[in-house]
């Protein structure tokens, strides 16, 4: 559930690690938008189509627009709600983005060598039969399919955090993104993209993980599921005597940080940890076999 900030100061590090979850999702979405607005372009600049640049930028707009409107269609739902309706809303919505993610993480854990030659055979092909429209709709389908998840993303995330901190970070993700496509397409290579994504694959494993057991928690408390209920221990120290939280309480500063980013509970149930342990067993093995079968294809 969301909490105002008399329940929960703000702290600095824990700002900051709110700002830097956000700041992980916007970069990681960009980044996978940019590559493949960026390959089509080059693609169409070595076969000397530049004049379909404005196509390629009209789809990447539509995707734009086609977010905000999902944003906006999401937002308007989950003020429209409440109660029990907006418990079982966010479990939905934590839920839903746990999935996305893990789907993201297998889904470029499997093709993301194969990216640039995959995108760039397709808009060849596009452009072999003619098909202007064919170049537009790899740009709106690459950002409205990024820009869906980030909404989503940054939805459940925000059902536990402060959305000022939120959108900063989320800024800052896009704007750093934005940079480093910009440079790779004028061939600087900042970063190995190996390296990128291997590390914000691990860190959003850590990161569905919590959404996963936070949004379980929800149906638990809307009654939607009600085995597993059991509280399995409870850390979280009692309030101050000013009201606020203690460090290591799972809205304090300390507690607040690792919620932010691994979805740490303090009073967690039986089904949260075992569906938190199982998921980071059951992504890590899967993510580390399918690693495994791309280094026996090299």
């Amino acid at each position: 559930m969301l909490y105002s900030f008399r329940h929960r100061p703000p702290r600095a590090f824990l700002v900051m690690t709110i700002m830097a979850a956000a700041f992980l999702i916007t970069f990681r979405e960009t980044l996978e938008a940019s590559l493949v607005v960026v390959i089509v372009m080059t693609v169409l600049d070595r076969l000397g189509q530049r004049k379909l640049r404005l196509m390629l930028w009209n789809g990447v707009m539509a995707g734009l627009v086609a977010s905000l409107l999902v944003a906006l269609s999401i937002r308007w739902l989950f003020s429209s709600l409440g109660g029990h309706a907006e418990e079982v809303a966010e479990g939905f919505t934590m839920l839903l983005a746990s999935g996305l993610i893990t789907w993201m993480i297998l889904w470029m854990s499997k093709v993301g060598s194969q990216m640039r030659s995959r995108v760039g055979s397709k808009a060849a092909e596009h452009l072999s039969r003619g098909s202007i429209f064919g170049i537009f709709l790899m740009s709106f389908l690459a950002v409205v399919r990024e820009g869906t998840e980030t909404v989503l993303f940054l939805q459940a995330s925000i059902l536990h955090t402060q959305e000022i901190f939120q959108e900063v970070g989320a800024i800052a993700g896009i704007a750093f993104a934005l940079g480093f496509s910009f440079l790779m397409l004028k061939g600087f290579h900042v970063l190995p993209l190996k390296w990128v994504f291997r590390v914000t694959n691990t860190m959003l494993i850590l990161f569905a993980a919590g959404l996963l057991a936070h949004g379980l928690h929800e149906f638990q408390e809307a009654s939607v599921i009600v085995f597993g209920s059991t509280v399995l221990w409870d850390i979280n120290p009692a309030v101050l005597a000013n009201g606020s939280y203690p460090l290591l309480h799972d809205h304090g500063a300390i507690g607040g940080t690792l919620r932010a980013l691994i979805g740490y509970n303090g009073d967690p149930t039986v089904l949260e940890v075992g569906a938190y342990v199982l998921y980071i067993l059951g992504i890590g093995a899967l993510w580390k076999c399918m690693g495994n079968r791309e280094v026996g294809r090299s």
